[in-house]
Order: C-alpha cells, then structure tokens, then sequence
C-alpha cells in the first residue's frame, strides 16, 4: 500500500494536461473523470507489479530453502542484471539522441 501511496500522491502531468483541456473546451467534469479514471489504473498496475514482485521473491526463497549462497547468488544476478539493464536503455536513449531528427 505504501507503494500505492507513494506512486500517486506525486503531480501527473497527463492528468494535468488533461484537465487543462478540459477546462478549455469546457468539459471541466469530464476531465475529473478521466483524470480519476487515470489514477485507478495506475493503482492496479503498481499494485499488480509489488504483488508480483513479492510473490516472486517468497517463490525464490521457498525454492532456494536455507542455502544461504544460492539466495545471495539470485539476489546478485537480479540486481546487476537490472541495473545493466537501465544502463542499456539509456545508452540506447542517448545513441537515439545523437541520430538525425526525424518528424515520424
């Protein structure tokens, strides 16, 4: 829940956006709705994604038992592995960046 919390107590500057078009065409309410109608699928899916990531975790425990070595060589693996992965991506970001601009 904390994660929940955490996700959407911050400023989403889609909803923001949409309000502000709403409230220019005149659709004050319907932009609430979609702004609220945002918020609710942002709920499930990060409370989709902790729950998984801790049924996962409780799965890689129980699969591990108490071999102290195995769980440390997992938890290694997935924190590397992670972290090569966004650095991946933001190098994949920045070569992008360095190409020509393209319209579409």
């Amino acid at each position: 829940m904390a994660v929940v919390f955490s996700v959407g107590i911050r400023p989403c500057t889609g909803a923001i956006l949409v309000l502000v078009f709403a409230l220019t065409q005149g659709l004050f309410w319907a932009g609430v709705a979609a702004t609220f109608a945002m918020a609710f699928g942002t709920a499930i899916t990060v409370a989709v994604l902790a729950s998984l990531a801790l049924g996962l975790r409780e799965l890689a425990l129980r699969l591990g038992g108490t071999n102290a070595a195995w769980v440390n060589a997992v938890w290694t693996i997935c924190s590397i592995g992670g972290a090569v992965v966004i650095v991946l991506f933001g190098s994949l970001l920045f070569v992008a960046l360095l190409g020509p601009a393209r319209p579409f």
